[in-house]
């Protein structure tokens, strides 16, 4: 089982996600945490171990996210990872994103940095 942390910065989450990850537990930590997003969220996985997760499962993931997240007009996600192919799945996720029509916008960045420029960029 991961750990996961939320740190909030005005109407920023930032869950940090350290361990092995399956499906099961990033649905696990949408049901505990989104509801607590207030606009943007940062999935901060440098420190994650996501090798059993699937691109498909990944898509599935947005499905659950609509359930328990606020999905408000200009609200953004950021998925922040180091792995290669990891990056390739968060990009596989802005797509699925588009392509369902959310009004959330998801990134794949490489550090925090670039994370908190994008959802603090002014649309």
């Amino acid at each position: 089982m991961p750990d996961v942390t939320s740190t909030k910065f005005n109407d920023i989450l930032v869950l940090t996600v350290r361990g092995k990850v399956s499906r099961q537990d990033f649905v696990d930590a949408i049901a505990r945490f989104c509801p607590l997003v207030e606009r943007h969220l940062v999935w901060d996985l440098i420190g994650a171990d996501l090798s059993e997760i699937t691109a498909e499962e990944i898509q599935c993931l947005g499905a659950v996210s609509k359930v328990y997240r606020p999905l408000l007009p200009g609200a953004k996600t950021a998925y922040v990872t180091q792995d290669e192919r990891v990056f390739g799945l968060t990009r596989k996720v802005a797509v699925y994103a588009e392509m369902a029509g959310s009004p959330v916008t998801h990134i794949g960045c490489l550090d925090l940095e670039e994370a908190f420029s994008f959802v603090t960029a002014e649309e």
